[in-house]
């Protein structure tokens, strides 16, 4: 061995011992006998002088050995980001991250350049990257993946990130129901069977689990009133310094007009929002001779400012934007339209301002449409419901008063629902002769219980086929469970999302629709009624699993409403083998369109008119709020409009 390749060994065994310094000794003879620095000598120079406390020395010679050799390059430069880094230098450790990143992949690498990226505010690059760290199972790389991801429910990785940290922390009761919530999302049944076997069933309702879940997850899976109000995850849910109560609010001094002021207050005034293809003719049917009608606005612009968007706001009624507002500010200028009642259309959902309703804004306060359910926390005198959504027995489970609505709690739009012609099977991929049960409800609301009862069903109707609507990344799972029921791939045939109108006209090429339980369709159930599909559903136990009861009441098929799962097999069954029975139902359907109160949403505004009345009579006479129902119209003989 000459010279120069000793030095070079010495260091390297003096390094491997631990002997930094004499690393670096030997290191400095090499250099001083060949008069050169090649890539392993600087790599190693790198490496000591990192051991030795200097970072940034160490990551010049790191970015030296980089150039020294192409073949190297990942290695070198990833660790001159991690010297760079650890120095402080950001800038020079995220052009070496970068280098690094385009020829090689590394976790450590990943979360330092996350990590720079967020300094820098770059979100596009930090958006690309973050779900690199997910590949990983470092705790910090993952708790950081955790800080950028959340619970996004559009990519199954962040079930897969949760699932990892809930095995570092298995106590962590709100990492389990991020578990649940995502699993559901994706259809991951076998995720749901491990966290059962982990916990009792019966425990998933106890309050310290479900204190973790949002108040829309749960009303999805759970259909116990009492567990629903436990479920106290939500933005909507938080202490408020002078929180009103609904006594002090409606003792509050208030000034009245010739008209009721009418205030609906939601995120979601936009056309083609389902909130909105129910609720829209209603607020153009609203007598502007008894009512003024005033909408407080949270919508985001984008959604706004299309000519659409803007004909169709321009006929709903004056609309007051509270966007840019804080709440306080927001609750002042509601507070300054001296409002009688104040409608909440959002409820426990996404980017609902019904947390207003607690800085006491009007003498009446209600909730209405966009949640299936009390709103927990929130200063309410009244829920807007119907005698199968909220029926007597669900009284002792809600804070607000129950005013029913004689036919059902839903309107419909007539006027802006498209009906297009039926399109052809053959286009769909549909069998053209085999019986075609659909679903078009959501993926999260598939869950195994609904496969399990839909498995039944199809079992009984041998050449039946089961066209459902779900997420690309949920089609394997949903098929893989049905396999254990004896249903194979070719009985289940896919549909992806398609614009409103196609979507309307393809439903029309099925036979009969299944609903979801315990959570059925609510705006999808409509859609399938008002394209013509009959429906079948089941009872249920709370108010989102009573929904398409009340539609299909209000439709005139209430005898599609099965009082049990083995009624509703038998149902479907029946229906399957005698085709003109289902003929009759179709009919039925069509000749309903236009004169049942389901899509009579004038009808349905005289209703909720008379409704108002009540509440604001009540308030007039300083009555405290108590359960009404409204007494129905006399019904249609003619087609409306």
């Amino acid at each position: 061995m000459n010279m120069i390749n000793a030095h070079f060994a010495a260091a390297r065994r003096a390094f491997e011992a631990g002997d930094y310094d004499g690393s670096l000794q030997h290191l400095q003879s090499q250099i001083a006998a060949s008069g050169d620095i090649d890539e392993p000598v600087a790599c190693l120079l790198g490496s000591t002088l990192l051991r030795l406390g200097l970072p940034g020395e160490a990551a010049e010679f790191f970015e030296m050995a980089a150039g020294l050799d192409e073949s190297l390059a990942f290695r070198n430069h990833r660790d001159a980001a991690l010297a760079w880094f650890s120095h402080g230098a950001c800038e020079k450790a995220l052009l070496n991250a970068m280098k690094a990143i385009r020829l090689g992949e590394d976790a450590e690498l990943h979360f330092i350049l996350v990590t720079l990226l967020l300094q820098t505010g770059d979100t596009q690059l930090t958006d690309q990257f973050k779900y690199k760290l997910v590949d990983s199972d470092d705790p910090k790389h993952l708790d950081l993946a955790q800080q950028l991801i959340g619970m996004d429910r559009q990519d199954p990785r962040a079930l897969v990130l949760h699932r990892k940290l809930r095995r570092l922390r298995p106590q962590d009761m709100g990492l389990r129901n991020a578990v649940l919530t995502l699993a559901r999302e994706f259809c991951d049944y076998d995720a749901l069977d491990e966290e059962e076997s982990r916990l009792p069933r019966d425990a998933w309702t106890s309050a310290g689990l479900l204190a973790h879940e949002t108040p829309h997850d749960n009303i999805r899976w759970c259909d116990d009133e009492a567990a629903n109000r436990l479920a106290l995850n939500s933005h909507t849910i938080h202490p408020m310094p002078g929180r009103s109560t609904g006594s002090a609010r409606r003792a509050r001094p208030h000034v009245r007009g010739p008209k009721i002021r009418i205030g609906y207050l939601s995120a979601d005034f936009f056309p083609t929002h389902a909130t909105m293809r129910l609720l829209g003719d209603v607020l153009r049917c609203h007598d502007r001779q008894r009512f003024e009608i005033t909408l407080f606005c949270r919508t985001p612009p984008q959604f706004t400012e299309s000519p659409a968007a803007r004909a169709a706001r321009a006929g709903w009624g004056e609309i007051a934007d509270l966007n840019g507002l804080s709440d306080d500010e927001a609750a002042a200028r509601i507070r300054a339209r001296q409002i009688d009642i104040l409608v909440d259309l959002k409820g426990h959902t996404g980017h609902s301002p019904a947390a207003l309703l607690n800085h006491g804004l009007a003498p009446v306060q209600a909730t209405w449409l966009g949640f299936p359910g009390s709103v927990t926390e929130i200063d309410l005198d009244y829920a807007i419901g119907d005698r199968f959504v909220l029926p007597d027995s669900s009284k002792p489970y809600y804070h607000e008063k129950f005013c029913r609505l004689p036919e059902s709690y839903q309107p419909n739009d007539p006027l802006s629902r498209p009906l297009p012609e039926a399109a052809r099977r053959a286009d769909l991929g549909l069998p053209e002769d085999g019986f075609v049960f659909a679903s078009f409800n959501g993926s999260a609301k598939i869950n195994r219980q609904t496969i399990a009862l839909w498995a039944r069903l199809l079992q009984e109707t041998p050449g039946s086929v089961l066209w459902i609507m779900c997420r690309s990344m949920a089609i394997g799972s949903i098929c893989r469970r049905f396999e254990t029921h004896g249903i194979g791939r070719e009985r289940l045939i896919t549909a992806a999302p398609a614009p409103y109108e196609q979507h309307i006209a393809r439903i029309q090429a099925a036979d009969l629709a299944l609903d979801t339980f315990p959570c059925n369709g609510h705006t999808t159930t409509s859609d399938m009624l008002w394209a013509g599909l009959p429906v079948l559903t089941m009872k249920g136990r709370h108010f989102a699993s009573r929904v398409s009861e009340s539609l299909l009441n209000a439709a005139g098929l209430p005898d599609l409403v099965a009082a049990s799962a083995e009624e509703f097999v038998a149902l479907g069954r029946d229906l399957y083998r005698e085709p003109e029975r289902l003929a009759a139902l179709r009919q039925r359907l069509a000749a309903n369109r236009f004169i049942a109160p389901l899509f009579d949403s004038e009808r349905f505004c005289r209703h909720l008119e008379t409704a108002y009345e009540t509440m604001d009579g009540r308030a007039r006479q300083g009555k405290a709020p108590d359960h009404f129902d409204v007494a129905a119209a006399p019904p249609r003989a003619a087609p409306f409009r």
